[in-house]
């Protein structure tokens, strides 16, 4: 084969099965995260005081959380892609490319790009003494920030076993995935 060192067979279909699995992971952290957001600019204070949630109203803060939460509900959205049927082939109502294959660097590019920046802040929210002590704030929504570790490693896993699964097969031998 002309895959020296690659992945057995086998262990692509264990990487697949959890890359199901880390994809639904990918999805609900970053949905969780935005929920809170969107409260705030419904004027709900979910997981902080009223004070803050005033201070965020009067500063424009909302605006700027409602924009995270708008990307990160996008990026859930899109993450659905690498393990439904529309993360493949573009889907009937997208003029100009519908049934056409996705570029499988459509789908890596960006995902494996976003999966160590959002690791990366999640490590730098969770060691940052400061987080656990904002005034205001309460522990359970500083622990939704708490999972974005988890999100950059769930998304890798999943952008890993959407690039096994559909690249091209080898010159070589034939062998697909």
């Amino acid at each position: 084969c002309g895959r020296d060192g690659d992945v057995p067979a086998a262990a692509t279909a264990r990487i697949a099965a959890w890359a199901r699995r880390a994809a639904a992971a990918a999805v609900v952290i970053p949905l969780l995260y935005s929920v809170s957001r969107f409260a705030w600019l419904a004027g709900i204070p979910l997981g902080i005081d009223r004070a803050m949630l005033r201070g965020l109203h009067e500063s424009g803060g909302v605006w700027a959380g409602a924009g995270l939460a708008t990307f990160a509900v996008v990026g859930a959205v899109l993450t659905l892609g690498l393990v439904q049927r529309w993360g493949e082939v573009f889907p009937r109502w997208m003029p100009g490319i519908a049934g056409r294959r996705v570029p499988v660097l459509l789908a890596v590019i960006p995902a494996a790009y976003v999966s160590p920046v959002v690791f990366a802040a999640g490590l730098g929210i969770v060691t940052s003494p400061a987080m656990w002590h904002i005034t205001g704030y309460s522990v359970v929504l500083v622990m939704t920030h708490a999972l974005w570790p988890l999100w950059g490693v769930a998304l890798a896993v999943a952008t890993y076993g959407y690039y096994l699964r559909r690249r091209t097969a080898c010159r070589s031998c034939g062998r697909k995935g």
